[in-house]
């Protein structure tokens, strides 16, 4: 017979299986994208590749079939997963989401379209580890999972890329807010600076957080303690608590959240 504990500890939710927002083809009325949500499982195990059910896919996101895109040699032939079951996709797709709560944007990552509904997304074995969605398991050692030298460099880069949009930027804002330009070229333009500036902007700032939590997890390994003084700065400089080494993704904090299509 199941104690209560054990009852309890069933119904307790997934920490891997999360809400996500994906960018449909609706669009508010400035034009903008609007998100839906998903429920999204992130699947380590998943060798086949991302998976998006069809039923989100043309439903929810809106897409039609007719946009779908064709499948690699490798795709066609199809998966088993980790229950047997096997899933040849019916094409593929690309799709931009983002955490409600986190600081990275994905954009167009490729996912393939299954005709199974129990699922909106997963995430897989590939994307988790490439996009440095989760930390590797280090279950032999306590050293340091992460390059200090290396990510500072790609720190420093991303500095530079966002530097450099923004030097880009200021001529033809000056133009356009102070009206000396109507032209709709210029216009046009000015806003795809923006929408670039804030890209690198997005991706300096994900980056950056990132390297902050590999040095309070890495500190933490190492001293077998919490590291009050590097989370007192990671929590001044981002603004939300230290989280657990679970899942570290996702979109701008300041986006629009879609209206999930289960309400």
């Amino acid at each position: 017979m199941s104690t209560d504990t054990e009852v309890e500890e069933a119904h307790q939710p997934s920490p891997w299986i999360l809400p996500i927002y994906v960018l449909s083809t609706q669009r508010d009325e400035s034009r903008h994208l609007i998100p839906k949500e998903a429920k999204c499982t992130f699947d380590t195990g998943n060798l086949q590749g991302n998976l998006v059910s069809k039923t989100f896919v043309t439903d929810v996101l809106g897409y039609p079939e007719s946009s779908f895109l064709q499948l690699t040699k490798v795709e066609k032939a199809g998966g088993t997963g980790i229950t047997g079951h096997r899933l040849v996709p019916q094409g593929a797709i690309n799709l931009t989401w983002y955490r409600s709560n986190g600081t990275r944007v994905f954009r167009g990552m490729r996912f393939l379209i299954s005709e199974h509904p129990m699922y909106d997304i997963v995430i897989g074995s590939r994307s988790i580890y490439q996009n440095r969605i989760m930390d590797v398991p280090n279950l032999m050692t306590e050293a340091s999972l992460w390059d200090d030298e290396k990510d500072a460099e790609t720190l420093e880069s991303l500095r530079d890329k966002m530097n450099d949009a923004k030097t880009k930027l200021t001529p033809i804002e000056k133009e356009v807010l102070l009206k000396e330009s109507n032209d709709p070229e210029v216009l046009e333009k000015y806003e795809a600076l923006k929408a670039e500036l804030r890209s690198a902007e997005q991706e300096f700032n994900a980056e950056n957080r990132h390297l902050h939590l590999c040095r309070i997890y890495s500190s933490e390994r190492k001293n077998h303690k919490k590291d009050v003084k590097l989370r007192k700065t990671f929590e001044e400089t981002f603004h939300e608590k230290v989280p657990p080494t679970l899942p570290t993704n996702s979109g701008p904090s300041g986006s629009r959240r879609g209206k999930s299509h289960k309400e």
